[in-house]
């Protein structure tokens, strides 16, 4: 990636994953996702496939890697992403996200919240196309969106097992208490 570290072609090739080639994940989900017709002509350049790839089922720590090789993930809507959404961050691929009024399009924006990039959730679909085009453009922010989920895995709660353990033991013991436990 000109200006802003490997493009997903490169992180996918450095992912050694046999058969997989570092595809265009990002341009793919984009016209999957409806109404930003093909983000070709935005990756001028750049190697870019448009037919679906179905991988082989892997241990997650190779499909995380697989993941890796995205540039951009722009999630669907009114159904959005739930695990992929989590896996894409864990890989430190951005997410661009639309919320809706229902839990289902929620997920990921939750997601994005938790691990501090919050900025790339809206419920505008006009502001949803437009930061999904301004970052599939310069690939010097999604880098540094990508060192931010990267920075930010080890220290906010979307990662954070052991804080997460500690909130759910807390709320048990005030249900408990709130009860009658002793």
């Amino acid at each position: 990636m000109e200006d802003g570290g490997p493009s997903g072609l490169e992180r996918g090739k450095a992912a050694g994953d046999g058969g997989f080639d570092g595809i265009g994940v990002a341009h793919q989900l984009a016209m999957c996702a409806g109404g930003f017709g093909d983000l070709g002509e935005i990756h001028a350049g750049r190697e870019r496939r448009t037919e679906l790839v179905f991988a082989p089922r892997v241990p997650v720590e190779r499909h995380v890697a697989r993941v890796a090789a995205a540039d951009l993930v722009v999630d669907s809507f009114p159904y959005g992403a739930h695990t992929t959404a989590n896996d894409a961050l864990l890989a430190g691929v951005p997410l661009v996200t639309r919320a809706g009024e229902t839990l289902v399009s929620r997920i990921a924006g939750s997601q994005l919240h938790a691990i501090g990039v919050p900025e790339l959730v809206t419920s505008d679909p006009g502001a949803y196309e437009a930061i999904a085009r301004r970052l599939a453009q310069s690939p010097a922010e999604l880098a540094r969106f990508r060192a931010r989920i990267a920075a930010n895995r080890a220290s906010f709660p979307l990662f954070d097992t052991a804080r997460f353990t500690r909130d759910v033991e807390a709320a048990l013991l005030r249900a408990w208490a709130a009860i009658g436990g002793n």
